[in-house]
This record gives C-alpha cells, sequence and structure tokens, in this order.
C-alpha cells in the first residue's frame, strides 16, 4: 500500500469529523453526510493499523465513528435495538461461521515452495471484528435513525443531494482523467491506471477504489432519485424535475458497461412502471442471486449460451473477459469444494499457487471469493444480509396499498437487487449496499404497517 502520511492524517481526522456532524446537523443528516462524505473525501488503499485490531479501511472507520457520533450525542437513539431481530441473527450465524473456519483450519499448506499457515483463533476474531465495523455497523446504524418514513426520506435526500454535488467530480475526471486522489493524496487509487481508460475516454474514480464503484453509486442515485421524485420527496426542489435526467446523462458518462446494463433494465421500469411490477422484478433478481451459487456449484448454468450472448452483444473482448473468469472460477470452485461448508480462510488458503509458490488464481466475482475463503455458510448469510431486506419490501408493497413510500421503496428494491446481481461477476463490494439493505428492511416494517408513521 502506498505510504502517505496525509492520507493517515485523513483517516484519523475523519473520526472527529463525523462525531462533530452530530453536534450541528439532525442524527439522520448527519449519518447521511458522514457516510458517503467519507466514501467520496478519504483516501482509498490506505489503512489504519490499530493495535489489537484488523487493518481498518476508511469504510470500517467511517461507520465506527458515526456509530461513536451517535452514542455521543444522541444516546436515546443509537442505544435502543432494532425492531427486526432476524439480522442479527444471520449476522450472528456469519461470526460463529469465522470462528469455525479458523478452528477447522489450523493446519498449514504446503505445495513446493508455496507455503500458507494455518489459522488461530486469533485469526478467526480479527475476521469477527472487520465485519462488525465492514458489515454490521453501516447496516445497523441506518436502521436505527430511518425507523420513521420521514426520517428515511430525509436520508434519501441527503445522499442524492450528495451524488449530485459528487459529480462536479467525475465530469472533472471524465475530462481530464481520474487525477483527484493524486492531487489530494499524492497517488492513484487504484493499481492499475489502464483500466480507467474504456470505450475512447476516461472512467472517473473520484476517491473510490474502482470506476465501477463510481458508477454503482451514481446508478444507486440515479433510480432513488425516481423514487423520491414519484413520492414526492424532491418536488420542492429547484429543478428536482431535472436531477435523475442529469444523473441519467452522468452514468452515461462514466463508461460502464455493467451499470449501463442495469440502468436500461431499471430506470424504464422506475420512471412508467407501477411498485408491483418492480417489485416483482426486484423478487425474480434476487431470488436468482441466491440460486446461482449452488446452481454453478452442480454445473447447471448454461456457460456456452452465456459466452455466445456475450459475443454477439458485446463482442470479442468482452467475451474473452468473460471465458477467462469463467476458466479460473472453475479452478477456485474446485478448489473451494474440498471444504465447503466452512472455507479454507485467510492468508491466500482457498486461491491456486503453483510450485514456486506464486499465486495464479484471479476472482472477480464476489461469491467465489467468500465460498474459497468462508464457504456456503458464510456466503449465504452476507447474501441473506444485502437481499433478505429486498425480498421483505418486494412481499410487503405486494401486500400493501398505494402509499406514498411505495415508489421509493420499489426503486430501492430494483437498487438492491441489480447490485446484489452484479456481485456474482463482480467482487466490488463497499457499505453503500449494506445502506440500501437496512433503508429497505425499515421501509418493508412501515409498509407493513400500511404507511408512513
Amino acid at each position: 500500500m502506498p505510504d502517505s502520511t496525509l492520507a493517515q492524517l485523513a483517516l484519523l481526522a475523519a473520526i472527529p469529523a463525523n462525531v462533530l456532524l452530530f453536534y450541528v446537523l439532525r442524527p439522520t443528516v448527519a449519518v447521511a453526510i458522514g457516510l458517503v462524505a467519507s466514501a467520496h473525501l478519504l483516501p482509498e488503499r490506505t489503512v489504519l493499523d490499530l493495535p489489537g485490531f484488523p487493518e481498518l479501511s476508511k469504510y470500517s472507520i467511517a461507520a465506527a465513528a458515526v456509530y461513536m457520533g451517535g452514542v455521543i450525542r444522541c444516546p436515546q437513539v443509537f442505544l435502543r435495538s432494532s425492531r427486526s431481530k432476524y439480522p442479527l441473527l444471520i449476522f450472528g450465524a456469519l461470526l460463529v461461521c469465522n470462528l469455525a473456519t479458523a478452528i477447522l483450519n489450523s493446519d498449514p499448506q504446503i505445495l513446493g515452495y508455496s507455503y500458507r499457515p494455518g489459522l488461530t483463533w486469533v485469526d478467526g476474531t480479527a475476521v469477527c471484528i472487520s465485519d462488525l465495523f465492514s458489515v454490521w455497523l453501516p447496516f445497523h446504524v441506518v436502521r436505527l435513525v430511518t425507523r420513521r418514513g420521514p426520517d428515511l426520506i430525509e436520508f434519501c435526500r441527503v445522499f442524492v443531494l450528495c451524488a449530485l454535488v459528487a459529480s462536479a467530480g467525475a465530469w472533472i475526471e471524465s475530462v481530464m482523467s481520474p487525477q483527484l486522489h493524486r492531487w489530494v493524496y499524492g497517488f492513484h487509487p487504484h493499481s492499475r491506471f489502464g483500466q480507467t481508460f474504456r470505450y475512447g475516454g476516461w472512467r472517473p474514480t473520484l476517491f473510490l477504489g474502482h470506476g465501477l464503484d463510481v458508477a454503482k453509486f451514481f446508478f444507486a442515485a440515479l433510480i432513488v432519485a425516481v423514487g423520491l421524485r414519484k413520492s414526492g420527496g424532491i418536488r420542492e426542489w429547484p429543478m428536482g424535475r431535472s436531477v435523475w435526467p442529469y444523473l441519467a446523462i452522468l452514468v452515461v458518462a462514466l463508461r460502464s458497461s455493467a451499470t449501463w446494463i442495469w440502468t436500461l433494465v431499471a430506470l424504464p421500469l422506475a420512471v412508467v412502471s407501477q411498485p408491483l411490477q418492480q417489485a416483482r422484478l426486484a423478487t425474480i433478481l434476487c431470488v436468482l442471486v441466491l440460486a446461482y451459487p449452488a446452481v454453478r456449484v452442480m454445473g447447471l448454468v448454461p456457460l456456452d449460451t452465456l459466452q455466445s450472448v456475450t459475443m454477439d452483444v458485446f463482442g470479442e473482448e468482452r467475451t474473452e473477459s468473460l471465458t477467462f473468469r469463467i476458466v479460473h472460477e472453475d479452478a477456485l470452485m474446485a478448489r473451494g469444494l474440498d471444504r465447503p461448508v466452512f472455507g479454507w480462510g485467510k492468508w491466500g488458503r482457498s486461491r491456486i499457487h503453483n510450485y514456486d509458490g506464486q499465486d495464479t488464481s484471479v476472482t472477480d466475482g464476489l461469491y467465489i471469493r467468500l465460498f474459497g475463503q468462508r464457504g456456503a455458510i458464510a456466503l449465504y448469510a452476507y447474501m441473506l444480509i444485502l437481499l433478505a431486506p429486498c425480498l421483505a419490501a418486494s412481499r410487503a408493497i405486494a401486500r400493501t396499498r398505494r402509499v406514498r413510500v411505495s415508489p421509493l421503496a420499489a426503486s430501492l428494491c430494483l437498487v438492491s437487487a441489480l447490485l446484489g446481481l452484479d456481485l456474482i461477476f463482480n467482487g466490488l463490494l463497499d457499505y453503500f449496499q449494506f445502506v440500501y439493505a437496512a433503508l429497505l428492511a425499515n421501509l418493508a416494517s412501515q409498509l407493513n404497517d400500511n404507511g408512513l408513521k
């Protein structure tokens, strides 16, 4: 990782800065700004290595700092329990799996000059702490401050407003190349700068790790803006009708083929269809995502057809990329099936190494990485935390009469389901997807109560 004193200081400064937000803003606004601003201003490829803790990225630091500020300033909000206990049960199962993975992988792995140490309970505890910061805290904090309908709509309004502010940097980098991170911190956020040039132009990275992260963020803001517009959440904004068309133009300019596909699917539905139709599509997508790992392991995915369609639609270059992914995924899956329940653990034990000890694996999808490292139970725990709220909200939309929040709920269902589908192909996961899941969990509760309270 790059050695930058300024980057380290920025991570440290984020802690008091996020706490101070709660002294000048309402809790809902403070959480929304804290999470979005931290992601878009703090450095990538930099961690805090504190004694007794695993390495903390900017996402873990932001989530912890926001929760700390809430507990200090608004303990009556942040120290209460959530209404629904199923997310806590799923997360508890994830922690148990982490410990089981460490206990069952105490044996070292030796192949030629390749040596991978066995795991100890310390490794399992470190992974549990990492999941607490990166998975549970973002989800839990957002749930606490968006229990009421008006708070939830306000959170989404702030989220879209932050996206509009961040769009200025995206336009700058699309013209001048991704340089903002280097100008501020002295290094690029992505180690392979060549990936920032795509389809004849620059793909902005801002202060996120990859151009796809940027595109996914603005895609979510676009669909949420449509839901807010239909729910009346941004009706009083100056030029409120122009927000989602502007974001749609920006998503096209970000040059991400995956996000273009998601936008082509979601935007027409979000604009013209009823919430029930959107919820039905989201349900189908969630079921497909949840079924994919099992179907892939059983060899029932029509890979030849998928490659043929990719060739017809995207051409030879993208087809070669897909074939390359499939070959490595097959090898990693065969390795993961040797320990399918709890996985191989960290230190690269789930990956393929040659006799000289070189790592020859390439992991693109999140599911194959989780399956190899943590096993099937932890994989589905992750997926349920991300997608179970979407299924619950979709079911609530189908059971509920028309209420003001339904278009926003349906839009968030589309975002959560499509980004969950993206994780099959890409392993980029930040806390925003847990934020969307938390919003949907609360929306499901509110819709089941027949409206906003």
